[in-house]
């Protein structure tokens, strides 16, 4: 629950820097300094997200300090970022910022909403899209080549015009937070190749409603869906092991959803707040079920747990040395609970759940 509250300061922190991405600088612009580091001054503002300055690229964040090679998180260190905030490795060409030595997009500068990710850059081959380097507010279409491999931490965050994005075969990795809050995005195709999904990546999509996940996708991350509200249509794939904490937490139009038999873990807070969710069936194979997985399900009325689950959480360490309790069911008040033995309804009754809410059928 810890990582899920991080995950969420994360994502808005991102958000607020892709909103105030790509502002025109002022003609009163000029660097100042405090103890805290360097910022740019725009009129009565200054600068967030990317800005090129005297030829060179910057980056600075939410709350304007720019980023330089002691403060960086998130940017390759193949980009030359440097201590003076200069991305020293990094070419500028026409609307693109480019890293030749890894054949990544670090920034697009234009201001076009429709955009056609080019395959080559100086000849080189696009094979990434680099941290935020999309996170502006104007990108309402992309087009991605069929010879880029990765998208970056944030790269498309903040973008809430963008309503259409696919995602080729030839991507393996999809980072942190990469499409969260891009609240026009109705509908997304994660291929295959994609064999791990990291966290929040649609975190905050208010408008998606139908995704499907192909083949090939073994774990959702934590928060992968969270907030979604109105995804009402989700394709799991039957590759799928793992499905993470909080991972479609507050997706509260979701009515149904088949899980695939190859599913052996739920995490933490997985369907917290899925209210619209009716029934489920949990299939055999499922072995352990994290910490308040279906807190807040208030129209759960009917859930079947296999006998092969082993474990239930109940509880984690909290900060301060505190312990947070919760059951798989807090605010499920009409649920009924059906197992086909006795062990598991006292693997259950052991993890807090009511016995008159569990029904024995063989």
């Amino acid at each position: 629950m810890k990582k899920l509250k991080l995950t969420k300061l994360l994502a808005g922190a991102l958000v607020m820097t892709s909103l105030l991405a790509l502002n025109p600088i002022a003609a009163s612009a000029e660097w100042k300094q405090n103890n805290t580091g360097w910022w740019y001054t725009e009129g009565n503002s200054w600068a967030r997200g990317w800005r090129v300055i005297d030829g060179s690229l910057y980056y600075f964040k939410a709350n304007g300090y720019m980023t330089n090679n002691i403060s960086n998180m998130f940017f390759d260190k193949e980009y030359g970022l440097n201590s003076s905030g200069q991305f020293a490795n990094v070419t500028i060409n026409g609307d693109w910022a480019f890293c030749n030595s890894t054949g990544k997009i670090v920034a697009y500068l234009g201001s076009e909403s429709i955009i056609t990710i080019p395959d080559k850059i100086n000849g080189i081959t696009v094979t990434g899209i680099g941290s935020f380097a999309f996170a502006s507010s104007k990108t309402a279409s992309v087009t991605i080549p069929s010879t880029v491999t990765s998208i970056g931490n944030g790269a498309f965050a903040g973008c809430t015009l963008l309503t259409n994005v696919t995602i080729p075969n030839s991507v393996k990795t999809i980072s942190d937070h990469a499409f969260a809050d891009c609240r026009s995005l109705t509908n997304i195709t994660i291929p295959g190749s994609v064999t791990k999904m990291s966290n929040a990546i649609f975190m905050n999509c208010l408008n998606l409603t139908n995704v499907t996940i192909q083949d090939g996708v073994t774990f959702l991350g934590y928060d992968t869906f969270a907030d979604c509200i109105k995804l009402t249509n989700i394709t799991l794939p039957n590759t799928l092991t793992s499905i993470g904490e909080g991972t479609f937490g507050g997706c509260m139009s979701l009515k149904s959803i088949t899980i695939p038999n190859s599913v052996t873990n739920i995490g933490r807070n997985a369907f917290y707040y899925c209210t619209n969710l009716t029934s489920l069936t949990l299939p055999e194979g499922v072995t352990s079920i994290g910490m308040a997985a279906f807190k807040n399900c208030t129209n759960l009325n009917s859930i079947t747990i296999p006998s092969s689950v082993q474990k239930i959480e109940t509880h984690e360490n909290g900060p301060l040395n505190t312990v947070i309790v919760g059951t798989l069911f807090e605010g499920c008040a009409n649920i009924k609970i059906y197992v086909k033995n006795e062990t598991t309804k006292q693997l259950l009754v052991s993890s807090g759940v009511s016995a008159s809410q569990i029904i024995v059928a063989a």
